[in-house]
């Protein structure tokens, strides 16, 4: 096996700053870490102000404490697909009607595309279920 560089593509010193247990330099690790914690952080809060605008059925505004109380109700599952959010890469969304606001259900990153591709309409899905039974 052939000698280790001691410094790294971005000039740290990797003799000083170590290596993390997959061999790579530290120093470029807590850059990147550094970089992505905003992002992170903007992602939340996109998160929570997508919330904000959501209405819960009585028409009282749709929070992160009525998330968390639907989403032990839905025993952390998705409303359509039945998957629990262990299975999911990204949190289940909040689903709700684009024409009232009011909120729906839990749903998984699929299951929320899906009905929205599919315009929110009780026609449309209707057509899709004709469609399938027709050629199953």
């Amino acid at each position: 096996m052939g000698k280790r560089k001691s410094i790294c593509k971005r000039g740290h010193n990797i003799v000083e700053v170590g290596r993390d247990s997959s061999l790579h330099c530290k120093g470029c690790e807590q850059e990147r870490n550094t970089k992505r914690k905003p992002a992170m952080d903007m992602t939340r809060k996109r998160s929570e102000l997508r919330i904000r605008g959501i209405k819960n059925p009585d028409g009282s505004p749709f929070t992160v404490v009525d998330y968390d109380r639907t989403y032990q109700i839905q025993q952390g599952r998705c409303a359509i697909c039945n998957k629990h959010q262990a299975e999911l890469d990204t949190r289940l969304a909040s689903d709700h009607n684009h024409q009232t606001l009011k909120f729906r259900g839990l749903l998984c990153f699929n299951c929320n595309t899906s009905l929205g591709k599919l315009g929110d309409t009780e026609e449309s899905i209707l057509r899709v279920l004709a469609y399938l039974r027709g050629t199953l």
